[in-house]
């Protein structure tokens, strides 16, 4: 059986689970007398912002290349993975990638404001990575537990 079934768990879309799923548990079961898979995890879709499954041929889909170089990938991965949970459907729109996008920013924001102000005024533009790190390790002995707790 192992050689006809090779994996105990199948990760698919809710949308084939009737169309595809059973019938290949169904048949499985009548043919080779045993199950297919122990465990079936079912993943969100992704689907539009009015809750439609995304599509080529009726032209709501989100083109990921065109996102990622547009708003970047992180931004792409915060708007899919936040808020959902196992199992739910992520609606996406390019709202929501904008969102996003804006987020990111202040977050770049609020580290570039703590690493001038790690490293000092001067370098506002542009910084040595390496130098900040060397700066962090020096000043550890000057601070309190609350700053080493969020440097670690």
């Amino acid at each position: 059986m192992h050689k006809f079934f090779p994996q105990t768990m199948l990760e698919t879309g809710g949308d084939i689970l009737t169309f595809w799923v059973a019938r290949m548990t169904i048949m499985s079961h009548d043919l080779m007398g045993c199950m297919p898979f122990r465990d079936i995890i079912l993943h969100g879709m992704v689907l539009d912002e009015k809750g439609k499954k995304q599509s080529k041929s009726s032209g709501n889909g989100v083109d990921p290349l065109e996102v990622i170089e547009k708003y970047g990938a992180d931004t792409m991965r915060m708007a899919i993975i936040t808020g959902t949970t196992p199992g739910t459907p992520v609606k996406i729109g390019m709202d929501k990638f904008e969102q996003y996008s804006r987020f990111i920013n202040k977050l770049w924001n609020a580290s570039r404001f703590v690493v001038t102000k790690i490293v000092g005024e001067e370098s506002k533009t542009e910084f040595n990575y390496e130098q900040v790190r060397q700066q962090i390790i020096q000043g550890l002995d000057e601070m309190n537990d609350f700053d080493r707790w969020i440097i670690a």
